[in-house]
């Protein structure tokens, strides 16, 4: 593990709190730091990029720096660049023929046409529709994650008196943001592995390769947190009634906190798990390589030359909305412009509790000295 780095003012503070008994307010605060700059680290290759809502300038053209001029990254070319490259070279070979023999096809049936364009259009739309939908979910699960976690902390904080239980619970709850992200980006026939830094003086070494070695570290740090919760407000006969029915309510209250918690990586996992049939993606894929084929055959008499270009940007847009559907349909990969920025999500939760624990800190002060 790291060692703290930290400002002499936060540390300052950190020890104030560590002074009047919170550890892990003086945990939080030293690590910060690390924590959030090992988070960035992995969201570092998203600067300069620009966000959907701005202009049309940063949106298409990004900026005139080699690694963003018309935003490279953005546009999954990778995805589709060998399809466009047989398309182009296609409309440049018949073109080539046609107008070097003098070949006419005669002209196209624009009927015909239009009713194949359309039918293509309407599959595509369809489809990146459909993956909009799922991109969206995911988005929602996690902010729903950021939410809940700031509620079941303040819950936490505000009902369970037992210190030791409190702070403990409040560290497995940002290691579940952590593990869910890990969880999520873990492909198939690989082990999970964690960065450290991101859990830096909030778990130790041992308790973090314990999450490594089980199966679905998410729910382990779920279930870690309602143990220790159950056993923070356990009831037994020495209890007394009305502080039984106390400890029964609130369990109740953040058990529902947990089972949201834990239904949000249900409900990415899902998605993960079910891509569109393969059915469609190959009809789909198949239909549209066979149209954009054909294009020079039945048009260059009429475009002439024009064919070249016309029939590469045409393919550009068709192969590139397909992409568009493939890039964003499990939205979880590391190094991806357009999938979910999950270290946001971490940085947003880490930040959250540490205001919450430092206020609870500072109110439960002020009402032991009214």
């Amino acid at each position: 593990m790291e060692n703290r780095i930290v400002d002499e003012e936060t540390l300052s503070v950190a020890n104030e709190y560590k002074a009047r008994g919170s550890i892990l307010a003086y945990d939080l605060l030293t690590n910060q730091s690390i924590i959030c700059d090992a988070l960035q680290e992995g969201r570092a290759f998203r600067v300069d990029i620009p966000l959907g809502h701005e202009s049309y300038f940063r949106t298409v053209i990004g900026s005139f720096k080699p690694h963003n001029f018309l935003l490279p990254n953005t546009r999954g070319l990778e995805i589709f660049q060998f399809p466009w490259m047989f398309i182009t070279l296609n409309a440049i070979m018949w073109t080539c023929v046609a107008e070097g023999f003098d070949i006419d096809t005669g002209p196209m049936n624009v009927e015909i046409n239009f009713f194949i364009t359309a039918c293509l259009a309407f599959l595509l739309v369809f489809r990146i529709n459909r993956v909009a939908v799922r991109w969206w979910d995911t988005r929602t699960n996690w902010g729903k994650i950021v939410e809940v976690v700031r509620v079941l902390t303040i819950e936490i904080m505000e009902h369970v008196d037992h210190a030791p239980s409190r702070d403990k619970a409040v560290r497995w709850l940002f290691a579940y943001t952590i593990a869910t992200k890990e969880l999520l980006r873990l492909e198939e026939g690989s082990q999970i592995r964690f960065n450290y830094k991101e859990l830096n003086g909030i778990l130790s070494l041992d308790e973090i390769k314990q999450m490594e070695s089980v199966p679905h570290p998410a729910m382990y740090c779920m279930c870690e947190v309602r143990n220790i919760l159950k056993r923070a407000m356990q009831v037994n006969s020495d209890v007394p009634v009305s502080l039984a029915v106390m400890y029964e309510s609130n369990l109740r209250m953040l058990e529902k906190s947990i089972n949201i918690l834990i239904a949000q990586v249900g409900g990415m996992e899902r998605v993960k798990a079910t891509p569109l049939p393969i059915i469609y993606v190959t009809h789909t894929r198949t239909m549209m390589i066979l149209y954009l084929f054909l294009i020079p055959y039945v048009s260059e008499s009429e475009w002439g030359w024009y064919t070249i270009p016309t029939v590469s940007v045409l393919a550009y847009a068709l192969l590139g909305i397909d992409a568009a559907a493939h890039e964003c349909e499990v939205p979880f990969s590391a190094n991806r412009i357009n999938h979910l920025d999950m270290e946001l999500y971490c940085i947003s939760s880490f930040r959250s509790i540490v205001q919450i624990v430092c206020h609870s800190i500072d109110m439960q002060g002020r009402v032991e000295n009214e």
